[in-house]
């Protein structure tokens, strides 16, 4: 296996005392601010992770702001834009029978659990669009913003304003 997951693993094997949790918890967290869809589906996908962050986060309570604020963290990032694996947490959860314990330590450490709080709102309410052709995109552009628009006419693609001239003086 590679380093993320001895990582994990070894995050997993860790007493709940034990001083080694939050850095390692911070490991992941920052490596997974920078991950793709697929690179969450990989961490989560590390056989025994997401129970145990979902349980880690439910029974939190006892932990000190610190660690329960990294793990609520590192849940968020884990599945931020990602809603088929938002919902495999939440199923996790349920299976685990933690969901209302978990809801309570979100409720009760609002800040602590701000950032999982965000993930989640962003995760529910973002929509997939498809990318704008570069043609469409820049007729869009002129519509919008029509005094500044890339213009391939003038200038041989320079920036532009409508007529081709800035302020209206003489170009310069």
């Amino acid at each position: 296996p590679g380093l993320l997951v001895r990582i994990v693993e070894l995050l997993m094997l860790q007493a709940p005392e034990s001083p080694f949790r939050f850095w390692l918890a911070g490991c992941v967290h920052k490596w997974v601010q920078a991950s793709s869809r697929a690179e969450q589906l990989f961490l989560a996908g590390i056989p025994g992770f997401l129970p145990y962050l979902a349980a880690a986060v439910a029974r939190s309570e006892a932990d000190c702001f610190a660690m329960r604020q990294v793990l609520f963290d590192l849940l968020g990032e884990t599945v931020k834009f990602n809603p088929p694996l938002l919902a495999q947490a939440g199923q996790t959860l349920s299976a685990l029978g933690l969901a209302d314990a978990f809801a309570n330590v979100a409720r009760t450490h609002a800040i602590d659990s701000s950032v999982l709080i965000q993930c989640v709102a962003l995760t529910a309410t973002t929509r997939r669009r498809e990318l704008l052709p570069l043609a469409r995109a820049r007729r869009r552009t002129r519509d919008v913003h029509g005094f500044f628009a890339i213009d391939d006419e003038v200038g041989g693609g320079a920036l532009a304003e409508e007529g081709g001239q800035r302020g209206g003086g003489a170009p310069g």
